[in-house]
């Protein structure tokens, strides 16, 4: 390696990629597994189709349910893509305040080694103010980046307003919700009163806009250790 060569950086290391690696599978393996289960009763003839129900007895639970309501669950996929979300927005704050801590400590070694017990509680501890917008903001500032990401500040507000309406249970858009978008900077494609759910596709987008952010943020940490590498 040259004086000018940087040390190579794996930001895998990194403890959001491990998780999100696992979560994209569960997102699109989840669809392969809700499609096929669904495909394979709507091919099976049953002449008493509507009385038909169904127990799994390596569950160890009395649970049965009708071969209709099995099929409208799997047909409602909303809650298991709501789930998937808010895990995926707990990743984008955790990775937050990852980035947080290695601006503040000035240990760019994170870059290339997984964080100690130590750090990751630490880590753990650090409060991130404001909504991303603020938070997020001020880290690309810092590190010298803006807000090129999939469909930008705005789509990334509109993703964690819909992560906290499902986080808290809501089930349909209220004005009060609307309002604190556009304040924000941003706009939810309801109106008042209309559900809100998710669907596969839309689910996808809004990891994709998590995902953007994040190896944004890491983008910055590559060139901020380039920075400290060649100012040797």
């Amino acid at each position: 390696m040259s004086n000018n060569d940087a040390r190579p950086i794996d930001l895998m290391v990194a403890p959001i990629w491990p998780q999100w690696q696992r979560l994209s599978r569960l997102l699109f393996s989840g669809q392969i597994a809700f499609n096929s289960e669904l495909a394979r009763w709507e091919t099976t003839e049953l002449d008493t189709e509507h009385n038909v129900r169904l127990r799994d007895r390596t569950m160890q639970s009395k649970y049965r349910v009708t071969l209709d309501e099995h099929l409208a669950t799997l047909r409602d996929r909303s809650q298991f893509f709501e789930v998937i979300l808010i895990k995926a927005h707990s990743l984008m704050d955790a990775h937050g305040r990852y980035v947080r801590y290695i601006l503040d400590s000035k240990d760019l070694t994170l870059l290339y080694r997984a964080p100690t017990e130590n750090e990751i509680q630490i880590i753990f501890d650090i409060h991130l103010t404001g909504g991303v917008e603020a938070w997020g903001g001020k880290l690309l500032m810092e590190l010298g980046r803006d807000w090129r990401i999939i469909d930008g500040k705005a789509g990334l507000i509109q993703t964690s307003i819909l992560r906290n309406a499902f986080a808290h249970g809501y089930v349909s858009a209220t004005q009060g919700m609307l309002d604190a978008a556009v304040e924000r900077g941003a706009s939810l494609p309801l109106a008042a009163g209309d559900p809100i759910a998710l669907t596969f596709e839309q689910c996808r987008l809004h990891l994709s806009r998590i995902k953007s952010f994040c190896r944004r943020l890491d983008g910055g940490l590559v060139n901020l250790a380039k920075e400290n590498y060649q100012g040797r």
